[in-house]
């Protein structure tokens, strides 16, 4: 049993580097590799032991794994938690908190580790293939600590839109604080004005569909009134 009490797989040893140790490449797919690697020594992981494992990552690194963990397809109100959680942090960005800080309630959830693996392993490749297409220090001035405050104030309310239980509402801003995220954990400035822009279609695209959902039910009350 490890110190949260899920049991340890057999054989296995729970003392797994985390990121930022040096012993992880600090890119985007270093990170799931930092988080891979500590599922292999359990059944379930925590949010908690998330957060452990980034350590030094920052608060783009943990935004990029909770927002990215929401788009798998988990039973339960599993897009509320991640959403929430990235939303806190949304916050704590804004005032320029130095170190992420979750409440219990949230760190204490956890996913099977099979099903982050299954998923994590698609997300690395994928991952691994944006980072191609980055330039790390382009344009760093548009990607350093204050303009983290004004990617907290997009972020924000985009966690807040993939809590809501809309039908494929979540994937447009999980792509959105993705890309931003990215570019902060690698300092790109230019593909900062990507993921802004992203976001600003991924509130285009919720209140499409709100108001779409609005009108097909405007039309369809009178017939089951």
């Amino acid at each position: 049993m490890d110190r949260l009490g899920m049991p340890l797989k057999p054989g296995s040893d729970r003392r797994v580097p985390a990121v930022g140790q040096g012993l992880v490449s600090p890119t985007a797919s270093g990170l799931i590799d930092g988080v891979l690697a500590a599922c292999a020594a359990r059944d379930r992981i925590s949010i908690g032991d998330v957060v452990d494992q980034l350590g030094a990552a920052g608060f783009p690194a943990l935004v990029l794994i909770l927002v990215l963990t929401a788009l798998i397809p988990i039973p339960g109100p599993y897009g509320m938690v991640f959403g929430t959680a990235v939303a806190i942090l949304a916050i704590q960005m804004i005032f320029g908190r130095p170190k992420p800080w979750l409440p219990a309630v949230l760190m204490r959830r956890s996913v099977s580790t099979g099903l982050l693996v299954k998923a994590g392993s698609k997300m690395r490749s994928w991952l691994a293939s944006i980072e191609k297409l980055h330039s790390p220090g382009r344009f760093k001035q548009l990607a350093g600590r204050e303009t983290s405050r004004l990617a907290g104030l997009v972020i924000f309310p985009l966690s807040i839109m993939i809590s809501l239980p809309i039908p494929l509402g979540n994937v447009p801003p999980v792509f959105a604080i993705a890309m931003i995220a990215f570019a902060l954990i690698l300092k790109d400035g230019f593909a900062l004005v990507l993921g802004l822009f992203a976001a600003v279609l991924a509130t285009a695209w919720v209140a499409a569909v709100f108001w779409f959902g609005g009108e097909l039910l405007a039309g369809i009350w009178p017939l089951i009134g």
